[in-house]
């Protein structure tokens, strides 16, 4: 954590704390919360462990999961949200923008691309498909706000409906689906990107926007300084082999490309149609400062 000279503020158990101090590095800010030895210790999530274990046995991908987990997940709203409530109450600090960034951050996976539409029921329930990462989101204080609410109210219908509701981010692709003019989004994928204008036919290059490393952490390299980003440029372009893969050598390399910032809105009218319309909102959100 040394690397990032931003204010953070960091989620851990007491028996861990120093140990994240130590990681930080001298003068740099940082502020460790300890409140929560649990995550159902999470005043969004108190009470559910029952309800998480009967979801855990319905998990498709049980074997590599747990209820706990499904509780780490999806507390980072509220996190996110009681940290920008605790800097202003304590520190009296105020921040145009706010973000989660998820320590651990190599869970894997990544959106695959695909225009089709995404698995699940439309405007019934969490929508399982490689939309949205968790590992990273935020916005303004008021967006992330306005985001938690939606989050739970849409969690705690879902639930209540019988829904699997363990990963945050099927909630979230819920919840960009009902309200996707509220989001932005960077897609690596994205077909009609002009970053993709002269790039080789897939299969003969590396990656849909050159060598830019795993899709799932795109979005680092895109959020930051042009001379990182020249950098690991450099690297990725010395240092991108699969030699496992017969055709490799054959690849053409080319330098990582940026891709454009576009609206959620744009995106899935892009994907499926301009004529198509979110899902009906079925419910209200929960009303503001519920914890």
């Amino acid at each position: 954590m040394g690397q990032v000279t931003t204010e953070i503020y960091f989620y851990t158990t007491p028996e861990f704390a120093q140990t994240v101090r130590d990681s930080r590095g001298a003068g740099l800010p940082l502020t460790v919360d300890t409140s929560y030895s649990s995550p159902f210790d999470v005043p969004a999530l108190q009470g559910r462990e029952e309800m998480y274990a009967k979801m855990h046995e319905v998990d498709r991908e049980k074997e590599i999961h747990s209820p706990g987990l499904y509780a780490v997940w999806n507390a980072k709203p509220f996190l996110l949200e009681n940290a920008i409530k605790m800097r202003k109450l304590r520190e009296r600090k105020e921040y145009d923008y706010v973000f989660w960034r998820a320590r651990a951050a190599d869970m894997g996976g990544g959106y695959s691309g695909d225009r089709d539409e995404p698995g699940g029921t439309k405007g019934a329930g969490p929508v399982d498909s490689d939309i949205s990462e968790g590992s990273f989101f935020g916005g303004t204080p008021k967006a992330v706000t306005w985001f938690s609410r939606t989050f739970y109210s849409y969690h705690d219908y879902y639930l209540s409906l019988g829904f699997f509701a363990g990963k945050d981010q099927t909630l979230y692709n819920a919840v960009i689906f009902l309200f996707p003019s509220r989001f932005i989004t960077v897609w690596h994928g994205d077909p009609d990107s002009p970053a993709r204008g002269g790039m080789p036919p897939n299969g003969f290059t590396r990656g849909r926007l050159g060598a830019c490393g795993p899709e799932w952490y795109y979005y680092q390299w895109w959020l930051s300084d042009k001379h990182s980003r020249e950098e690991m440029r450099k690297y990725w372009m010395e240092h991108d082999r699969e030699p496992e893969k017969a055709r490799w050598w054959k690849m053409r390399r080319i330098p990582c490309r940026m891709a454009l910032l576009r609206s959620m809105e744009d995106v899935l009218k892009s994907s499926f149609g301009n004529d198509w319309t979110p899902p009906a909102r079925t419910i209200g959100l929960r009303p503001k400062h519920m914890w």
